[in-house]
């Protein structure tokens, strides 16, 4: 409340200088592109930060194996992966959801990767990134064959469109201190999305079919 604050432009310097502290911290919305970036891995790290209270807008998966000593492709999760996008695209309209793949949720689940695939996690908030690159290898394939398998599965699913196809156009991987990720962005829709002729939507970090009742309520946050 001081004289040198009283005027517009020394307002206008500290404003200035304050935007000049901070915005390494931040990371600009969401250009969806394919490869690496400071503010990608940032936006990364951001979102392990906030996806314990967000709970219904992220969800994180380990990998597209079991981890049974076999390491077979889930092909349950795959389908798994894909009702969840179409319950978070159903959850808000009115914003972004995301999900993370190599990345575990649980401890027990980062401890019995590091025993199978001899990775080292790293840690972010309770969540473990382990990566996707032991998998690519368990499996003789490159990164991009790898990450092909996923969007295979996204194109010959019964996603409905326009969601699947906003999906499959912003698929990023990242790297993050050692490990490959891959981040499924869920982009905000303006009605309710189905697989086949199922509605999924969440509920704190579970995804569940939508009918009857809840079908109704799903409808009615698109309703503007």
């Amino acid at each position: 409340m001081g004289r040198r604050y009283a005027k517009i432009k020394y307002r206008k310097n500290n404003i200035n200088r304050t935007k000049g502290l901070i915005q390494d911290y931040f990371a600009k919305k969401d250009k969806s592109t394919l490869g690496q970036g400071a503010e990608l891995i940032q936006f990364f790290k951001n979102s392990l930060l906030r996806s314990r209270i967000e709970t219904t807008k992220y969800e994180c998966k380990q990998g597209l194996l079991n981890l049974s000593e076999n390491r077979e492709l889930n092909n349950n999760l795959v389908q798994r992966i894909i009702e969840t996008i179409c319950g978070i695209a159903n959850s808000d309209p009115d914003s972004d959801g995301y999900i993370f793949l190599g990345v575990a949720d649980q401890k027990n689940h980062a401890d019995r990767i590091k025993s199978l695939d001899t990775v080292n996690p790293v840690e972010v908030n309770g969540r473990y990134v382990v990566g996707i690159d032991r998998e690519s290898k368990l499996l003789g394939k490159s990164l991009e064959d790898y990450v092909e398998i996923l969007v295979s599965a996204l194109r010959n699913s019964q996603l409905a469109e326009p969601l699947k196809t906003q999906v499959l156009m912003k698929i990023d991987p990242i790297l993050y201190k050692g490990h490959s990720v891959i981040r499924i962005p869920i982009p905000a829709q303006t009605e309710v999305s189905f697989v086949g002729e199922t509605a999924f939507t969440r509920e704190n970090s579970s995804t569940v079919e939508a009918k009857g009742p809840k079908l109704i309520a799903v409808s009615k946050r698109f309703q503007k």
